[in-house]
C-alpha cells in the first residue's frame, strides 16, 4: 500500500494512492481518503522500549497481540467491556416443557449476541483518540484518522490489513517473508526479530527454515 500525506491549510492528511505509468512518467492516483495524521510519539521517550513475547498461537491472535503491545508502547489504554444491562422478566405462572426448552433456546442466542456486543465494544483510547480492533477503526471525535508511529501509519486500511492478513499464493520463502514484514512496517508495528519468526512460523508451518529461533541476520535484514 502506498501512503501520501497532503498538507492541506497546514494540517497533514494522509490519502492512499497508485502509481499509473504515462507517456509523461510514473503518476500517482489519490485512490481513498484516509484521514487527518497525527504523530504520536511513545508514552516514555526517554525510557528504553519494553516488549513482551506476543500472546497467542494462532497467527491472528499473534497479530492481534503485536498491535496491542505498539498502542501500550504509545500510550494507549484498553477500557473494559461493558457489562450488558439485565432485565428481569417475572416468568408466567404456567409453562410446559416445549415452551421452556424453547426460552432456554433464547436464552442461549441472546447470550451469544451479548459477547458479540462485548468485543465490538473494547476499545483502546489515549486521551481523545480511540482504536477499535474489531471494527478496524481508529477515530477521534468521530472522525478517521491515521497515527503515524515509528516508519509507518495505522489507520483504517492498514490495520485490516494486518488483522485480515491472508498470505499470497505461488510466492517464494523471501517473498512471504517480505510481503509480511512489509504489512508489519506499514502498519508502524516494530516486531523483535525472534517473534517475527515465530509469527512467519505460525502462518507458514510448511517452510521448515524458519521453524525455531535460529535465524541469521542475513536473512533477517532481507525482509526489512
Amino acid at each position: 500500500m502506498f501512503i501520501r500525506v497532503k498538507r492541506i491549510k497546514g494540517q497533514p492528511y494522509a490519502y492512499q494512492v497508485t502509481n499509473e505509468w504515462t507517456a509523461k512518467g510514473p503518476r500517482q492516483k489519490v485512490t481513498s481518503y484516509l484521514g487527518r495524521v497525527i504523530e504520536l510519539q511513545p508514552a516514555s521517550p526517554s525510557r528504553q522500549r519494553t516488549e513482551s513475547p506476543l500472546q497467542g498461537s494462532t497467527p491472528s491472535e499473534l497479530i492481534r497481540s503485536a498491535v496491542e503491545q505498539e498502542l501500550l508502547q504509545f500510550g494507549f489504554k484498553l477500557q473494559p467491556r461493558q457489562e450488558p444491562q439485565v432485565i428481569k422478566v417475572e416468568p408466567e405462572k404456567k409453562k410446559t416443557r416445549t415452551k421452556q426448552t424453547r426460552g432456554q433456546g433464547s436464552n442461549t442466542a441472546a447470550r451469544a449476541i451479548d459477547q458479540k456486543d462485548n468485543r465490538e465494544q473494547e476499545f483502546w483510547t489515549r486521551d481523545d483518540l480511540t482504536v477499535s480492533l474489531e471494527r478496524r477503526e481508529l477515530r477521534c471525535s468521530g472522525r478517521k484518522i491515521v497515527l503515524a508511529m515509528n516508519e509507518g501509519f495505522l489507520c483504517d486500511a492498514t490495520l485490516t490489513d494486518v488483522l485480515d492478513y491472508k498470505p499470497g499464493e505461488g510466492k517464494t520463502e523471501q517473498e512471504l517473508g517480505q510481503e509480511l514484514a512489509s504489512r508489519l512496517l506499514e502498519a508502524g508495528l516494530q516486531v523483535k526479530q525472534q517473534e517475527f519468526v515465530r509469527l512467519f512460523s505460525a502462518l507458514f508451518p510448511q517452510v521448515k527454515f524458519y521453524q525455531g529461533s535460529d535465524v541469521s541476520e542475513k536473512h533477517w535484514s532481507e525482509f526489512l
